[in-house]
């Protein structure tokens, strides 16, 4: 017997045999089938008989791929799924396990996020019979000038000196390198150090004269 698929190369079998599967077929796909059957004198052929493949979920979406654009902003663009003869009916993207967009488009601009954190992103690709899910890709966004820092707090200790002190920003978007106390509003450098740096005492300071300070932080990307 030869079994003969159009587009598929003829399939032998023994005469023994009165069925075969066959394999690597496209899902979703009509396909006609004739079987021959021969002698040594010759062949004969049957009547056409006709299958359609079930549909099945796209085989495989790549990952998307995830630039960040500047703190609060990443740009995420991904490739085709592969669903052969189905048409992908929507992407889903998905961030930290959110959904983010659901469309036909291939790429999003996700922005209003905060700097210097890292946000893990996953692509789902649907056709109308399901979905398969890439793998997941962390993108983190880059580090900006602290900001939301508090004016410090100033005790006076005597006639001619104020300590002050003061709390880590409330967005320090980044890891902070330094700390600086400046005069305000003349900007001078009161004194300076690295992260651990959350005090200072001044002195030399003139009796009964109103002083004004504020904290200088910042990161590797500027101070506020």
């Amino acid at each position: 017997y030869v079994v003969m698929i159009p587009g598929i190369d003829a399939i032998e079998a023994a005469p023994s045999l009165r069925s075969l599967s066959v394999t690597s077929l496209l899902p979703n796909m009509d396909y006609t089938i004739t079987v021959a059957a021969c002698t040594i004198a010759g062949c004969s052929t049957s009547q056409p008989a006709f299958a359609t493949t079930k549909k099945t979920a796209p085989s495989s979406v790549s990952a998307p791929i995830a630039s960040p654009l500047d703190p609060t902003t990443i740009f995420i663009t991904w490739d085709d799924a592969i669903s052969p003869n189905q048409p992908i009916i929507r992407y889903e993207l998905n961030r930290n396990g959110m959904l983010l967009y659901s469309g036909l488009n291939k790429e999003v601009t996700d922005n209003s996020l905060s700097p210097a954190t890292s946000y893990a992103y996953t692509l789902v690709a649907y056709n109308d019979f399901g979905g398969v899910t890439s793998a997941t890709i962390v993108s983190r966004t880059p580090e900006d000038t602290p900001a939301m820092i508090s004016a410090p707090l100033l005790l006076t200790t005597s006639s001619s000196s104020i300590h002050a002190l003061w709390s880590t920003p409330g967005a320090p978007n980044g890891i902070i390198v330094t700390y600086s106390l400046l005069r305000y509003p003349a900007g001078n450098v009161v004194c300076s150090g690295d992260s651990t740096l959350l005090a200072c005492d001044v002195t030399d300071l003139e009796p009964f004269t109103k002083y004004s300070f504020q904290v200088q932080a910042c990161t590797d990307k500027g101070c506020g």
